[in-house]
């Protein structure tokens, strides 16, 4: 709690399948993994409280809106809202607490209707998500550059997992770095060096010990073993390797670039990018002089292929339907640019609908339209989203001063 709802449910289910007795059945149905996930999702709305209400840092996007409501209502987050405003502290937390018990009963007695989702087809479910999660990713800063960072960390997603590689490390530290860093920086001004002697941070240093200890006691023991049985002379060239290479050159420009960077700022972004390095370079030996059983065994789907979707379709068929969807996607950002963006979502639901998921021409214009209408009166009439300028725009001043329409 505290550190974003982007992180928390992937840390709340990591943590749960290394510390429970018979994690194989975890992604096959077992409902642990999602209590983990769902009761860390609504804990962590209490953490988020904390550094908003007592520091006036928001954690997450509601507690920003939240931070919002208190400035224009005349409240300055800070020791005031624990002490002078201590009423409206309360209330926040009761409602809070309500609205958690309100909106279980609400779920438990309209899972019936809720379940219902899971029978829309694909055709219509897969395309009005895409167009939600694109909407939400140029939201976030109102920045056409969210929706190119979206696409291409859709890819890297995308090339993770048809090779194994577990994305939400990529997650967290993409999300977690920069909060690491800035406090770091912080508590080091603060106390100096001995803060790492506090006793709370002792105690938190005991318990993260003791929550990795396990799992990686038995990543060290395998590791061990694979490196015992290198054969040299046996050398294999594939994506996994590729990959790898590729993680390590990012890795040594990211070094290169910041080496003239102060003592203060580059002093984290090279710890990471040398612990990258090493676990990256043992990695690529694994991969490169691994016995064949090993190599077996990293081919093999996670789960079985029913609940393993990628294990299910065969490599070619998987591949070529990716490449048509990436393709939609940009096509969706240059149209974005040379129409504007509502525009360019009716575009891309439509063809998604009817020619990657073969719904027939009504369904697709129905589905697009409804959508489009409904996301413009949200975004648009609602919340007054200021839409990016595209070319298409540019150019109508222009005509309009040519054809003297006002």
């Amino acid at each position: 709690p505290g550190v974003g709802s982007a992180v928390i449910d992937w840390i709340a289910y990591g943590h749960a399948v290394r510390t429970e007795k018979n994690p194989e059945t975890f992604g096959q149905g077992d409902i642990r993994g999602v209590i983990a996930a769902e009761a860390s999702n609504n804990a962590k709305e209490g953490g988020h409280l904390l550094p908003t209400i007592a520091f006036g840092v928001p954690a997450g996007a509601s507690m920003a809106l939240l931070l919002s409501a208190f400035l224009m209502h005349g409240f300055v987050p800070g020791p005031e809202m624990l002490t002078k405003h201590l009423d409206i502290t309360y209330s926040i937390m009761w409602t809070l607490t309500l609205a958690h018990v309100l909106g279980a009963g609400i779920c438990l007695c309209a899972s019936g209707i809720f379940s219902r989702l899971a029978t829309v087809r694909p055709g219509i479910l897969v395309p009005l998500v895409l167009s939600v999660v694109l909407l939400g990713a140029y939201e976030g800063s109102q920045s056409s550059g969210d929706l190119i960072a979206l696409v291409l960390f859709g890819a890297v997603g995308w090339v993770m997992k048809r090779l194994g590689w577990p994305r939400p490390p990529l997650i967290l530290g993409y999300v977690i770095g920069g909060l690491f860093e800035r406090y770091l920086f912080i508590s080091t001004q603060i106390f100096g060096a001995g803060w790492v002697l506090r006793p709370i941070v002792l105690g938190v240093l005991a318990l993260s010990i003791w929550v990795a200890f396990r799992p990686l006691r038995i990543s060290v023991i395998d590791t061990v073993a694979t490196l015992r049985g290198l054969r040299p002379g046996h050398r294999r060239m594939g994506p996994r390797p590729l990959f790898s290479l590729g993680l390590l050159a990012v890795t040594a420009c990211g070094y290169w670039l910041s080496r003239d960077w102060p003592a203060a700022a580059n002093m984290v972004p090279q710890a990471a990018m040398l612990v990258t390095a090493t676990f990256g370079l043992l990695n690529l030996v694994t991969e490169l002089f691994g016995s064949a059983a090993e190599e077996a065994a990293e081919s093999a789907p996670a789960h079985p292929p029913e609940f393993d979707l990628l294990a299910s379709v065969p490599k070619a068929l998987a591949q070529q339907r990716a490449l048509r969807f990436f393709a939609v996607l940009v096509g969706f950002l240059f149209a974005s640019a040379a129409i504007g963006l509502l525009p360019s979502l009716f575009l891309m639901i439509l063809v998604l609908t009817r020619f990657e998921f073969h719904e027939k021409w009504s369904a697709s214009l129905a589905t697009s339209t409804i959508a489009i209408t409904i996301l413009y009166g949200l975004f648009d009439r609602l919340f007054s989203v200021p839409w990016p300028q595209s070319a298409l725009g540019d150019l109508l001043p222009g005509m309009r001063a040519m054809t003297g329409v006002v």
